[in-house]
C-alpha cells in the first residue's frame, strides 16, 4: 500500500477529514490533497512524524521502503 492510500484510510479511520489532519499535521490542505493523490510525497521526517501523530498511528505505518529511500536522500544531498 502506497502513502497516498494508507494516508487516506487512516484519515478516514480517524474520522478527520483533510483540513483537519492538515491542521493537526501543520502542513498546508493543499500539501495533504497532493500527498493522498499521490502527487507528492513528503520530503523531511519530521512531516511523517507530524502526520502520524495527528492521524495516532505510528510512523512506520506511512513509510515504505521507497518513501524511506527519498527521505535519507533529500537529508543527505
Amino acid at each position: 500500500m502506497k502513502l497516498a492510500e494508507k494516508l487516506k484510510k487512516a484519515r478516514t479511520d480517524a474520522g478527520l477529514t483533510q483540513s483537519e489532519l492538515a491542521s493537526k499535521a501543520g502542513i498546508t490542505l493543499r500539501m495533504l490533497v497532493r500527498y493522498e493523490q499521490g502527487e507528492h510525497y513528503p520530503r523531511k521526517r519530521e512531516i511523517y512524524l507530524n502526520l502520524a501523530n495527528a492521524l495516532s498511528v505510528p510512523q512506520e505505518y506511512l513509510l515504505a521502503d521507497d518513501e524511506m529511500f527519498v527521505i535519507e536522500a533529500a537529508e543527505r544531498y
